[in-house]
C-alpha cells in the first residue's frame, strides 16, 4: 500500500508517493510551506490545493 500526494484537480499526476499516511503527512507540509514562499516570491494569487490518496497494491 501507497499513499499518493496528488493536486485536487489533477489526481492523475503523482506529486510524491509514500510508504506510510504520517510520512505523507509530513511530506505535505513541507511542500505547503514550500508554496508558501513560492506565492510570496512569484506572487501567485493562489495556492495549489493537495490531497493524500491511497493506493491499494496491484496484483
Amino acid at each position: 500500500m501507497r499513499y499518493n500526494i496528488v493536486l485536487k484537480d489533477n489526481k492523475d499526476f503523482i506529486l510524491a508517493s509514500c510508504k506510510t499516511l504520517e510520512f505523507a503527512k509530513k511530506y505535505l507540509k513541507d511542500i505547503k510551506e514550500t508554496d508558501k514562499k513560492l506565492q510570496k516570491y512569484y506572487n501567485w494569487n493562489k495556492l495549489p490545493e493537495y490531497e493524500i490518496i491511497k493506493e491499494e497494491n496491484k496484483k
